[in-house]
């Protein structure tokens, strides 16, 4: 009589000393990856409230940024430049500027730029006047695949990013604003009177004529203001903006 084989032990458990089937504990690799994953995530947290400190200087934001550059994640890259350029403006521009374009040729090749994030870091440039129109391409390219995502704020900074630093890619990004206005209904009840302003300058400086048809979408957008907020929710500098 043939005696019956005994199974075979799966690698998730193991025979004890008593017999008894227990449970392998190599389960811990992937509790330990998603331990680590925590653990990063929370040390992206405090990176950005490293960066966002009041007292924080440029040259302290700048030293963190180069420290931490490889493991830097879309939203510290995006916190680093709008710190700088909202708060030490002059101090990066005179001082600095240099190693900023260093760092924002490092941050290119970081996945998962939010449209908010895309729009920041347009923003800081222009502001910063750093023109390097190979990552404006980028930035504009990618805030594309996003724009159901990018909301009135984020056409707003890209806009005014792009007229600023008079990108040859801009067109691109206008044409959709202009779409969004003719033909997607409520776009325009989302913008603020001062986003709205920020798009009509930045589309006029840019001399973009939409197909022929921007008169058009310059009309829609005077009917909706004029209707919606009135001439006294425009700011001087927004009235003098969509003139």
């Amino acid at each position: 009589m043939h005696s019956r084989r005994p199974k075979a032990v799966s690698s998730a458990s193991y025979l004890d000393s008593t017999g008894k089937r227990q449970q392998h504990s190599g389960s811990s690799s992937q509790h330990g990856r998603s331990m680590s994953a925590a653990a990063f995530k929370s040390q992206h947290i405090a990176w950005n409230r490293e960066l966002t400190n009041p007292n924080a200087t440029a040259q302290q934001i700048l030293a963190l940024a180069k420290k931490h550059c490889a493991q830097f994640n879309s939203v510290n890259w995006a916190t680093t430049f709008h710190r700088l350029a909202k708060f030490h403006l002059h101090e990066a521009k005179s001082e600095h500027s240099l190693e900023i374009q260093t760092l924002l040729g490092k941050c290119e090749s970081v996945e998962g730029f939010a449209p908010q994030h895309l729009a920041t870091l347009a923003w800081a440039m222009a502001k910063l006047h750093i023109v390097d129109h190979d990552l404006l391409s980028k930035v504009v390219h990618k805030s594309l695949t996003l724009h159901a995502d990018l909301k009135p704020q984020d056409l707003a900074n890209l806009s005014w990013a792009l007229a600023r630093l008079d990108c040859p890619e801009s067109d691109l990004m206008y044409e959709c604003v202009c779409q969004k206005i003719m033909y997607d209904r409520g776009c325009l009840s989302q913008f603020k009177p001062m986003e709205l302003a920020s798009v009509m300058w930045a589309i006029a400086t840019a001399a973009y004529d939409y197909n022929g048809e921007i008169c058009k979408v310059c009309e829609v957008v005077a009917r909706f203001s004029l209707k919606h907020w009135g001439l006294s929710e425009f700011s001087p500098q927004a009235i003098a903006n969509m003139s």
